[in-house]
């Protein structure tokens, strides 16, 4: 992929017309000789970390560093240029959103705070639904941005909520149905700080869900209190109908699913509602209308994606 550049004299030139752009040429991204710490050794942490013992010794696994070159040629002389992988979506845009929403549709959304972050950085919580109906509603968790790098995932999640609170007639029998509890960004320190997968701590937070530690990785604790907040708030009739993480891919393309349907065979008491699918088929067409992703495809489940889904079932 070829990586995006920000001119600031070519902005300022062309009145802002020129902004984030694909550039660079004899692109090449391989695996140098630097080596990152071994696996192990965040395994053995994270375990410590939650208290939990194992005599299993697992050897070092150290894994090698990649590099990426491209060569890329100015057009102006003195000029500041930034790069980016992906399109940016920073923490100050996500607040601002956040904050207009909650202006602009004060009977649709209400914001309150999931948690704070190792660095001290508010996670807001969005809860979409009609509150003016005392029907009972089923609750629907989304979230996204785990991994900083994928910022595709936050230009996603901003069309989800935008049309979540919009007044087309699909999304107003959603918010009669269902309250949407939306964690728009999950780690607001690596989006802010740059990084790719980690939080400050060093940790793949997505690789958290089984054990996640409250002073370590707290985004993802909250995360997980949340569903269990909203499973007990529910009648065991009227569960938790679907949890959506939003993510981006280096070599899927267009849009696709990871879903979870091979699981029922290991947990059958897992309720799971086919009108649910119908509803997400309608949003991602009401997403799609731009014709800008005209096909999305639908994968079945991978052993690292079940592992996540089975921790968070067995754990809720």
């Amino acid at each position: 992929m070829r990586p995006l550049a920000f001119s600031c004299k070519a902005a300022k030139a062309s009145n802002g017309r020129v902004r984030w752009h694909r550039c660079g040429d004899s692109v090449a991204y391989y695996t140098n000789h630097y080596q990152g710490p071994p696996a192990s050794t965040f395994r053995s942490h994270l375990r410590k970390s939650a208290s939990t013992s194992s005599k299993t010794k697992h050897p070092p696994n150290f894994s090698f560093l990649s590099t990426l070159s491209f060569v890329y040629i100015s057009q102006y002389s003195q000029d500041t240029v930034y790069f980016a992988y992906s399109y940016p979506y920073t923490y100050t845009m996500m607040r601002n959103h956040v904050t207009a929403l909650t202006a602009e549709h004060p009977n649709t959304v209400k914001t309150s705070t999931l948690c704070m972050s190792v660095l001290g950085n508010e996670l807001p919580l969005l809860s979409i639904s009609d509150f003016a109906s005392s029907s009972p509603k089923q609750y629907a968790v989304v979230s996204g941005r785990v991994h900083p790098g994928e910022t595709p995932a936050s230009w996603m999640m901003l069309g989800l909520i935008d049309f979540l609170v919009s007044a087309h007639p699909i999304a107003v029998q959603l918010r009669r149905r269902f309250v949407f509890k939306v964690i728009p960004m999950l780690n607001p320190d690596g989006v802010i700080n740059g990084n790719l997968r980690c939080n400050m701590n060093g940790f793949d937070m997505n690789r958290c869900w089984s054990h996640p530690v409250p002073n370590l990785t707290p985004p993802v604790y909250c995360a997980k209190k949340l569903l269990k907040m909203c499973q007990q708030t529910n009648t065991p009739h009227n569960p938790v109908r679907i949890f959506c993480d939003f993510h981006a891919h280096r070599c899927s393309k267009r849009i696709f699913f990871f879903h979870f349907f091979q699981l029922l065979c290991v947990f059958p008491n897992i309720v799971v509602d086919q009108r649910i699918f119908l509803y997400m088929d309608a949003i991602i067409l009401w997403v799609l209308r731009s014709g800008c992703f005209p096909y999305f495809y639908l994968n079945a489940v991978h052993n690292l994606y079940s592992q996540i889904v089975v921790s968070i079932i067995q754990q809720r």
